[in-house]
């Protein structure tokens, strides 16, 4: 709630056909009236450009700014993503054009290899993690770096930005996750209570809540407002591997060494499903982003999706000639994306649980294959410091992004 006054204004797609409509207010920021359609539906934030009238709105402006009012009409335009990034066990990473596959950035000062990279939701800054305890934020428009995160005293494990990009959220191997400013770059909150290395750190959606999970067998909900502890998620035989909120934060998914993976309420703390029969101990697993099906991961390579309702596995996914890295639903939640050690990557269908493409990189592959947010590109990286651009479409590969020899460790799309 703001204080601006209340108005229904409906979202209309190019062809003029409804998609969304919403109750809004009108100090809303573009940003927040973005999210709120995000939300409505699927789409990511960072594709999500509004028009009203002849006019295309900026992040920064309210709606009333913009003259919307009780009623109006916003054009949405989905936009395909302009880059891509990647990180490198050599200390660095790069951004590219995914028109040209131009390399515009390296970007230098971690003393560590880097373990993740993200956009932030507007695609303005990129926040990286490394082996170094530190994570960095970067201009998208300069490639410098703006803002180095210091005070981890172990390599960090997950770095990310909140939905509005006003706070970062980073965990580590040294037992805690801190919360930052992003305009000042200062420690806000220090998360501490887990007893062994963290796994995850993950915001809500709606950026109130943190969850963290850790290798001492327990996920725990903190309060970003406090830092307090709301919740211990505790249950397990093992240590997690990772945790995740679903989209509206109402519940919350666990997977753990034991082989099991479980969904929570994280109002109650209650488990409401457990998840089982998996081959070995799970890797991960993950919500699609409608909340309705799990997918899991086994380190044995197996990949199951699983109704989230009723706990009932659907399919299991399999193909692999050696261990899967990585497994993740398309933004529509139509598809799984499946990358494997050999560099090779399939697309499945979640509705008839078939194989639809083949993406057989040459060079081993480690890290995760990743969906760009409209779905119809795949990223792959490899051990040899290359990635891989492939149309969902066709199966075509588009481009090959050339690194320098060093074995890319994650991939992310603006």
């Amino acid at each position: 709630g703001c204080s601006g006054s209340a108005m229904h204004i409906s979202v209309l797609g190019i062809s003029g056909q409804e998609v969304a409509s919403l109750d809004a207010e009108s100090d809303w920021t573009l940003q927040e009236a973005r999210r709120r359609i995000s939300d409505l539906t699927g789409l990511p934030i960072s594709s999500l450009r509004l028009i009203h009238g002849q006019v295309e709105a900026s992040p920064r402006n309210s709606l009333q700014e913009l003259g919307v009012s009780e009623g109006s009409q916003l054009t949405l335009v989905v936009s395909a993503p302009q880059h891509v990034a990647t990180a490198y066990a050599d200390n660095t990473a790069k951004i590219w054009s995914t028109e040209s596959g131009e390399c515009l950035f390296t970007l230098w000062g971690h003393e560590g290899g880097v373990l993740s990279v993200a956009f932030s939701s507007d695609a303005a800054l990129v926040l990286t993690s490394s082996e170094d305890s530190t994570a960095r934020v970067w201009s998208m428009d300069s490639g410098q770096c703006l803002l180095a995160l210091k005070g981890h005293t172990s390599s960090l494990v997950s770095a990310d930005f909140s939905w509005d990009a006003t706070l970062i959220l980073t965990g580590s191997h040294d037992r805690t996750a801190k919360v930052w400013s992003v305009d000042s770059g200062q420690c806000l909150l220090t998360l501490t209570g887990h007893t062994s290395s963290l796994v995850s750190a993950v915001f809500s959606p709606n950026k109130a809540w943190v969850l963290t999970g850790s290798h001492d067998g327990t996920a725990r909900v903190w309060s970003v407002e406090s830092g307090d502890v709301v919740l211990v998620l505790t249950g397990h035989e093992a240590g997690l591997e990772s945790a995740v909120f679903s989209r509206d934060g109402a519940r919350a998914l666990t997977a753990s060494f034991d082989g099991t993976a479980k969904i929570w309420s994280t109002e109650s703390g209650l488990c409401l499903l457990t998840l089982t029969n998996h081959e070995g101990s799970l890797t991960s697993a993950v919500f699609s982003p409608d909340a309705a099906r799990v997918l899991s991961r086994s380190m044995y390579g197996n990949v199951r999706v699983w109704s989230a309702e009723t706990g009932q596995c659907l399919f299991v996914l399999t193909g692999n000639r050696r261990s899967v890295t990585s497994a993740a639903f398309s933004t529509d939640a139509m598809r799984v994306l499946i990358g494997s050690e050999d560099g090779t990557a399939w697309v499945w269908s979640t509705e008839s649980g078939q194989r639809l493409l083949t993406l057989a990189g040459r060079e081993a592959c480690d890290p995760p294959a990743v969906f760009s947010p409209d779905g119809a590109r795949v990223i792959t990286g490899s051990v040899e410091g290359s990635a891989r651009i492939w149309s969902t479409g066709s199966g075509e590969l588009l481009l090959t992004l050339q690194g320098h020899g060093s074995r890319v460790t994650s991939a992310g799309w603006a």
